[in-house]
């Protein structure tokens, strides 16, 4: 009698390593802001952040973690959870016209600035994945 065999190959498409580097992109920065607050207002701003602030933007960093798990799962199954990718690019580039500002006017580092041409690198890449998939949809 011949066993049964299953093939545990799993496929993965070309698009799950830049997806998977965006989820590890969010999910270290986003750990970074959350866990060492201090060191990333260090690292990013010019300016110190008052005590009032703190929470917001732990939460804010929560939610950039939230964000890369959301990429790592678009990343295994590209048909579901696509809101990630689509609200992604809308908000990295916001993410990024808000640092540029802020980085004419001295209050980013360089490092910050150089880190939002990272994210606006990552929305042309999330826009043409979007172009490409269309035929599982934009959200």
């Amino acid at each position: 009698m011949n066993p049964i065999r299953i093939n545990t190959k799993i496929h993965r498409t070309k698009y799950f390593i830049p997806l998977t580097i965006a989820a590890i992109w969010n999910i270290f920065f986003g750990s970074l802001g959350f866990f060492n607050i201090q060191l990333s207002n260090s690292l990013f701003l010019n300016a110190a952040m008052p005590q009032s602030e703190i929470i917001v933007y732990k939460i804010m960093w929560l939610v950039v973690i939230m964000v890369g798990i959301g990429y790592g799962i678009v990343s295994f199954l590209i048909h579901r959870f696509r809101f990630f990718i689509t609200f992604g690019a809308i908000a990295k580039t916001a993410v990024f016209m808000f640092v540029s500002y802020s980085w004419l006017n001295a209050t980013v580092t360089n490092l910050g600035a150089i880190v939002a041409i990272g994210d606006l690198f990552w929305v042309i890449y999330f826009i043409y994945f979007l172009l490409e998939t269309k035929e599982h949809g934009f959200f």
